[in-house]
């Protein structure tokens, strides 16, 4: 088995490992089909997280105009990081695009959108 922080493909792998090493030992009979079914529910929703990041950035990028009422809502549902930059991020910078005086405030996809 491996250690923490190989991601969830990885804890998913041993976890059935070890259900199949408990399987081996009578007196934790249930708890392997306990842990099978564990893995299971945490790839199931690994895919539904997959899901719902790329949908969030779709949405976000789709509605990221206006009178900025989408970017408050990802704001304060934590979906985007408000940011003080003092120049343009690249050659495709929004905030440049739209005329932003620098330093200003930049909205960034959460860590987990990335």
């Amino acid at each position: 088995m491996t250690t923490a922080g190989h991601g969830n493909g990885r804890l998913i792998e041993d976890l059935r490992e070890f259900s199949g090493m408990l399987l081996r030992d009578p007196k934790y009979r249930y708890a392997p089909q306990l842990m099978i079914d564990a893995a299971d529910e945490l790839a199931r929703l690994r895919v539904d997280a997959e899901k719902m990041r790329a949908f969030c950035r779709d949405a976000l990028h789709e509605f990221w105009e206006g009178d900025g009422e989408m970017q408050d809502m990802g704001k304060r549902h934590g979906l985007l990081i408000e940011v003080e930059v003092t120049e343009p991020c690249g050659e495709a910078c929004s905030c440049a695009e739209y005329g932003a005086d620098f330093p200003t405030e930049c909205y960034r996809f959460a860590p987990f959108l990335r």
